[in-house]
């Protein structure tokens, strides 16, 4: 489809016969009129629709409708945006109803900006197989495994050929995935059987790879094809520099590229150990992988509370009851609560102290943590580490400059930590990168003694 192409581009524009904004429900709306689709600068998609003076006036009243300040939109007040375009297409949305604004001084328009727009297609050819594909404006860092070749034929004589490494194939199960580069960015091809879209298996290899490649794969254009229907869905996201978006990987590829087909074989097992999530979101395993990434190029304290905070979050997620309480201590906090009201102190401080005890039931996520380093014999260091990083950050503390080495020294521990017990969680037991030692050497495992217990969906 030549908007998408458009869109990808940063060129999308589209006349439309007709938009109309309406609603059902408590507050009513329908307003229609002839407008126009584009995207702005920063890749947002934007429209504008004409509209007569009651119209306008009927979004006005809309706009300066009475609501309780402090409280977002509730769902049932959003507005269904439908655009027919004169070429046929016809793109939809559910916009906020924020999301518009009058033209100045009642020029009979209307503005505003979606975050996403979505076309349903009849699929030209169905099947027994389902896709995703997914287009990142980005030019995303990853080795390549495979050749592109460019033949060049005139008057039915062969000029000249061309070889480019500028893509890699993978797999799992009946699942094939392609991850190439593009003249405007990178694309992830994801063939499925049928229902593999429906579970999201395409969001699954989106997070497997981002933690693989150690980067954000934010995809403005997704087109899934299923049963009867092509979907194609182009989403407001603005352009990140790769600098921006980067964190090391847990096997560090980028001076050295060409074979490292170890990467797909770590996006393999994390896209395996959490296939069962089947829902739009994110695997809670994801989430903190995106703060891991995120304090990739963030400044110093903030690396250390990002990647701290998610550090903690990973052993939560992977190993919750790693370290649990002894049930000799259970025993100590209920005898010890059974004689808070033989004390003589104040019902607040008995209820603090309470309290304070209750929290002692928990399994902590430093406890995991620490027995995660223990029963794997790594480095107490690594523990130290988190736990210094930990706590400076937490209570606002500046780090000295004069110590810059030390603290950076510190964040290699952590992430490594922090990627040790993701490979496990996820069952790979294969090379990675020590950023915990000088040089950053790569490292096999040898078999761990630690017994995982059952992961969550």
């Amino acid at each position: 489809m030549k908007e998408v192409e458009d869109f990808i581009q940063g060129k999308f524009q589209v006349n439309c016969g007709e938009i109309r904004l309406s609603r059902e429900g408590a507050h009513p709306l329908d307003v229609r009129g002839p407008g126009h689709l584009g995207q702005n600068e920063n890749g947002r998609i934007t429209y504008t629709i004409h509209l007569t003076p009651e119209a306008l006036g009927i979004l006005m009243n809309e706009l300066n409708r009475q609501r309780q300040l402090g409280l977002l939109i509730p769902e049932d007040e959003y507005i269904q945006f439908t655009a027919r375009a004169y070429n046929k297409p016809v793109w939809s949305a559910v916009i906020a109803g924020s999301d518009f604004k009058p033209g100045v001084q009642g020029d009979g328009m209307a503005y505003g900006t979606i975050g996403e727009l979505i076309n349903r297609f009849p699929r030209p050819e169905s099947g027994e197989t389902t896709s995703a594909r997914l287009v990142m404006r980005e030019t995303i860092a990853f080795p390549a495994t495979e050749f592109s070749e460019v033949t060049v034929v005139r008057e039915g004589r062969q000029h000249s050929q061309k070889l480019s490494r500028d893509y890699s194939t993978f797999q799992s199960g009946n699942d094939n995935f392609v991850l190439m580069r593009t003249e405007h960015g990178t694309e992830l091809l994801c063939r499925f059987q049928q229902g593999g879209v429906e579970q999201f298996r395409h969001v699954r290899m989106q997070e497997a790879l981002q933690f693989a490649l150690g980067q954000f794969l934010t995809p403005c254009v997704i087109e899934i094809a299923s049963g009867e229907w092509l979907d194609t869905h182009l989403r407001s996201v603005s352009h990140r520099k790769p600098r921006d978006s980067r964190q090391k990987p847990p096997l560090s590829f980028r001076l050295d590229p060409i074979g490292r087909g170890e990467v797909y074989d770590i996006a393999t097992a994390y896209y395996e150990a959490i296939q069962a999530h089947s829902i739009k979101d994110w695997h809670p395993l994801s989430s903190h992988v995106y703060f891991l990434i995120e304090a990739g190029n963030a400044a110093v304290e903030l690396q250390a509370l990002g990647i701290g905070v998610a550090t903690e979050g990973i052993a939560g997620t992977c190993f919750p009851n790693l370290a649990p309480v002894a049930p000799s201590f259970l025993e100590e906090i209920a005898n010890l609560q059974e004689q808070l009201d033989t004390l003589g102190i104040s019902e607040t401080l008995k209820a603090r102290v309470s309290g304070a005890l209750g929290a002692m039931r928990e399994v902590r996520n430093a406890d995991n943590l620490r027995a995660f380093v223990s029963q794997n014999e790594l480095n107490q260091r690594l523990f130290k580490s988190w736990k210094k990083l930990r706590n400076s950050s937490a209570h606002g503390s500046q780090f000295n400059s004069r110590e810059v080495a030390k603290t950076l020294g510190r964040l290699n521990d952590v992430l490594y930590l922090a990627y040790a017990m993701i490979l496990y969680f996820i069952n790979y037991h294969g090379v990675r990168t020590d950023y915990s030692s000088p040089g950053f050497p790569e490292i096999t495992p040898p078999p761990n003694p630690l017994t995982s217990p059952p992961q969550p969906s």
